[in-house]
Formats: structure tokens, C-alpha cells, sequence
């Protein structure tokens, strides 16, 4: 076989470079091909998210839940079209999320999600590695915590004694129940009905169809809320709510909250009352959550010892409820 000048001056170059290296030229050459090899069953990235997203949708994922991952990971697929996921970096996806001047929470969002579609790539072999484990989590800047600090998250004990006061007797076993067992103020409250109530146990059932993890948990219910469900009962008030989206805004109108509402603030409200008078692990178990980071990020904020006592103190005895 004869071999161009082009071809012998390649060899001599590549001689060399090996030799430089302590290496063989066959065994870079082996590699090469290895690396050309896995090249080609390695997915770009455009297509691998399009398969991830089937799959997350196949798999029957909430459509909230569907539709925020659908937006993070579309971005990452518009900004990373044409590259393999194997030739993106940590560091260029480091610079595309500190490159959309979004809030630390938002950020961390947003490698939690490309690294879900990098840990699926690499179960599906579309990927080798995931570079996002080398992206350590974003802390709050100081200006992020003084503003989270300044902001209303939960209802002071005054507050919550209004909206009882001037909540009709109808909408009273749901406002309980959020208030006392701090179930998710939508999916979860708007669908429980007294059969999901053991007043005899003491316990709440929230079925997994409704919950937001398809996971279904018991909830031990505090006096409070027995003794709240018990005067509900009594005055056979209906379970789920009827009407209930206009007496909630009235009832958030009597606060001067009505569109400034925090979010979830109910189930919030309800952890950090409940941290503080029972405990992190108990809190932890009634909202549902498999680990203390979630509690400890959203759910914290601190209240008083006496204020905590104070809100678990309501009660249809004490309080002047509107028949």
C-alpha cells in the first residue's frame, strides 16, 4: 500500500508527539477510535431532552410539575443546541444560569432540573458523566436574605384569630384542617371529605391521588384540629367546601391580603407554629416531606415559643365564630 506525502509526514508528526508523551502511536490511535466510537451512540442535547420529557410525561408526572421541568430544560436545549451532552461543561452551564440574573432559589432550581435530565441520560446511556455534580448549590446573596427576612411568609396569631372570627360556618372544617394540619392549600384541601377524617383515631388521611408526591400519609391531628372538626361535625358543616374560592377571598379581603396572599401560606403558617410547640420531626412527617431540607428551606420561619402556644391555643369554645 502506498501512502501520500501527506499521509508519511502525519505518521513522522504523530511519531514524534508520541514519543514526547512516552506513548505508542497505536495506543493513541486506539483511543481515538474508542472516543469516536462512543461519539456517535452519545445523543445531542436537543433530542435526549425531547426523549427525557416523553418519558417524564409517560410516567405520569403532575402537569405542574411537567410544566415548569419543561421550560427549564427547553432553555438548556435552545442554548446547547447541536453539542453533544458529553461536550457540555460544568462551566458553561455554570455561565448560562449566572448569565439570566435570576434568584438564588431560582438558580438552584435550575440545576436541579439539568442535572435530573443529565442522571436519566446517563441510565438511558445517552451520556457518560453528569457535570452538574460538580456545581455546588448557590447560597443566598446578603441583599436575597434581608428581603426574605422583610417579607410576609405567615399570618401572626392575630391574623389567623381574625380569619376564624369572620370565616362563615361553612368554609370552617377546610380552614381547620389547613390551619391545623398544614395540608397543601389546592390539590390537597380542596379534596378531602370527612371520610379521609378518623375523628375516633384522631387521624387524617391524605390519599395518594391527591397528593402533590402520589403518596399517601397519615396525620396525627393536634386538640386543636379534632377539637375544631369535632365542632364542625356537630354542626354537620359539608366537607369538601362548597363555594369556596369566594369565601376565601372575603375572608383574605378582611385582613387587607386580598392579591398580596403569600404563597401557600396557609401550610406555612401552619410548619413554623408547629416547629416551634412540637418539634422538627413531627412537622416534618405531617407535611408529607421524605427529608428535613425542604422544612428547613420553605418552612422555617421562627415565631416566639408563647406565640406558637398562643396559636395552638384556638379554639370553637373560645373563639366568636359567625353562624
Amino acid at each position: 500500500m502506498r501512502y501520500t506525502n501527506k499521509e508519511q509526514l502525519e505518521c513522522l508528526l504523530a511519531l514524534d508527539m508520541a514519543r514526547e508523551n512516552n506513548l505508542s502511536i497505536l495506543d493513541m490511535v486506539r483511543e481515538q477510535c474508542r472516543v469516536e466510537s462512543d461519539r456517535k451512540r452519545m445523543a445531542e442535547v436537543n433530542p435526549a431532552v425531547e426523549l427525557f420529557l416523553k418519558d417524564k410525561a409517560d410516567m405520569g408526572i403532575a402537569k405542574t410539575s411537567l410544566r415548569t421541568l419543561r421550560s427549564i430544560v427547553s432553555r438548556f436545549a435552545t442554548v446547547f443546541d447541536g453539542r453533544l451532552l458529553d461536550e457540555v461543561t460544568h462551566s458553561e452551564i455554570k455561565q448560562w444560569v449566572q448569565g439570566m440574573s435570576l434568584a438564588t432559589r431560582t438558580k438552584n432550581g435550575y440545576i436541579k432540573e439539568v442535572k435530573n435530565l443529565y442522571n436519566w441520560c446517563v441510565r438511558e446511556g445517552l451520556a457518560n458523566a453528569n457535570p452538574t455534580c460538580r456545581i455546588s448549590t448557590y447560597r443566598p446573596s446578603i441583599e436575597e436574605l434581608e428581603a426574605k427576612e422583610g417579607a410576609k411568609e405567615i399570618l401572626t396569631v392575630s391574623e389567623v384569630k381574625t380569619l376564624f372570627a369572620n370565616a362563615s360556618g361553612e368554609t370552617l372544617p377546610r380552614l381547620a384542617i389547613m390551619f391545623y394540619a398544614g395540608t397543601r392549600p389546592e390539590r390537597e384541601s380542596v379534596s378531602l371529605t370527612w371520610d379521609n377524617i378518623y375523628m375516633d383515631d384522631g387521624i387524617l388521611h391524605v390519599p395518594a391521588s391527591k397528593a402533590k408526591d402520589r403518596r399517601e400519609r397519615y396525620i396525627k391531628m393536634c386538640e386543636q384540629l379534632v377539637n375544631w372538626l369535632a365542632y364542625c361535625k356537630q354542626h354537620s358543616l359539608r366537607l369538601p367546601v362548597q363555594n369556596w374560592d369566594a369565601q376565601w377571598a372575603e375572608l383574605k379581603n378582611t385582613l387587607g391580603l386580598l392579591g398580596r396572599w403569600p404563597n401557600s401560606c396557609t401550610r406555612h403558617t401552619f410548619a413554623s407554629y408547629n416547629i416551634s410547640k412540637y418539634g422538627e420531626e413531627l412537622t416534618k412527617n405531617t407535611l408529607g416531606h421524605g427529608n428535613y431540607e425542604m422544612l428547613f428551606k420553605h418552612y422555617r420561619t421562627l415565631v416566639h415559643p408563647h406565640e406558637a402556644e398562643e396559636y395552638f391555643s384556638l379554639n370553637p369554645r373560645r373563639e366568636k365564630l359567625v353562624a
